[in-house]
């Protein structure tokens, strides 16, 4: 009774899809069920409200020569540098940064992890979170400006306030050498949930329009580690998709790489044709890159069909051989071409080899068709 049910059931079949159906059911669940506890990283990627997606998007998008900073983009001439997230432990990077900036370029911090800013030392400062007003320098187009901090700097910092309120400066822009530093206490401004508003976008180009056609680079915090091209599969919710598919892929080949049956064995001596010899022969001249002696041996066997067709059985040297061709049969091919067809070639190359074996089967085909007998 089993056996008549195997016949109308493959039982590896009737698991795999039911494998398939859990696995796929758990990933669903845990992909719109999970919810993580680490807080959303602050990088151009990061799509939520804290996120700068928007901010590099949005300049992207305007023509703004723009690319996020790693190593080996070192520091060039002409160029803007938008630095995220300034904390203590990264001061010793800004003694080149400094010296960078002095020599003509612009720097553009934003957000201070610190008590103070690396460059001119000034004071952060928490405060009530109120309106900021905005400077006529970036009013330009703008209807309404709105936007509330509650990080400052203090009121005794150096710099032109391009905005602040009477708590102080959240916007600053100073001289430093022969450069420019701008700096912002608070991040928020060019977050996605500011930038969706369009006048906070607007504020946002008339701040760096004067630098179009300068490069300008992006260094964000998550920038200073070294991460593995795959690591992203491994985080968060792809880290749940990555695992099923993995898992799906192993069920998939044990299910399918399970061989039918016994292996049929080849009869050992079955006899095999000379076509098979030859296609034997000629990959083991190709694998080993020896193509000059394919091109000996194909040459002897074209020269032993040729005389077969013709139904040559002495022996004749090969300018009678061509001058019997050339008058008789290739009346389209001069006699140098088919001296060339009849000896060995210089260029051994495979792309050579082909086309004269391919002109070589053309002239058999020749004989073939027309064949007359020969005295």
């Amino acid at each position: 009774m089993i056996k008549d049910v195997d016949k109308f059931i493959n039982t590896r079949l009737v698991i795999f899809i039911l494998s398939s159906i859990i696995i796929a059911a758990y990933t669903m669940i845990m992909l719109f069920g999970f919810a993580g506890t680490e807080p959303s990283p602050r990088t151009t990627g990061n799509k939520g409200d804290s996120g700068y997606y928007i901010f590099y998007n949005l300049l992207k998008r305007l023509g703004y020569k723009i690319q996020v900073w790693d190593a080996s983009s070192g520091f060039g001439r002409d160029t803007m540098l938008f630095y995220f997230h300034y904390g203590k432990n990264q001061q010793k990077d800004f003694q080149e940064i400094k010296t960078w900036v002095g020599d003509g370029n612009v720097l553009f911090l934003i957000g201070m992890d610190s008590d103070a800013d690396p460059v001119f030392d000034n004071t952060i400062i928490s405060g009530d979170t109120q309106s900021v007003d905005l400077s006529p320098v970036l009013a330009e187009g703008v209807d309404t400006f709105s936007f509330e901090s509650s990080l400052y700097f203090d009121k005794e910092s150096r710099g032109d306030i391009l905005l602040g309120n009477n708590q102080g400066p959240v916007l600053l822009k100073n001289k430093y050498g022969n450069g420019t530093v701008y700096l912002l206490s608070d991040a928020l401004l060019i977050s996605n949930r500011a930038l969706t508003d369009e006048n906070n976008a607007i504020v946002l180009n008339n701040l760096v329009k004067k630098y179009y056609s300068d490069a300008l680079f992006i260094r964000e915090p998550e920038a200073f580690r070294a991460v593995h091209p795959i690591a992203p599969l491994f985080r968060g919710k792809l880290f749940i998709i990555t695992m099923h598919l993995l898992l799906m892929g192993i069920i998939f080949m044990l299910y399918y790489g399970i061989r039918f049956g016994n292996p049929l064995r080849k009869d050992p001596l079955a006899r095999r044709t000379l076509q098979e010899h030859l296609n034997a022969v000629g990959f083991f001249y190709q694998k080993v890159r020896a193509l000059h002696l394919a091109d000996h041996y194909g040459l002897k066997y074209f020269l032993y069909q040729v005389k077969s067709v013709l139904g040559i059985k002495k022996h004749v040297s090969q300018t009678d051989l061509v001058l019997l061709l050339t008058r008789n049969y290739l009346t389209g091919y001069t006699e140098s071409e088919v001296a060339a067809l009849l000896s060995e070639t210089k260029d051994t190359s495979e792309r050579n080899l082909i086309r004269l074996r391919q002109k070589r089967n053309e002239i058999i085909d020749i004989l073939k068709t027309g064949r007359k007998k020969v005295r």
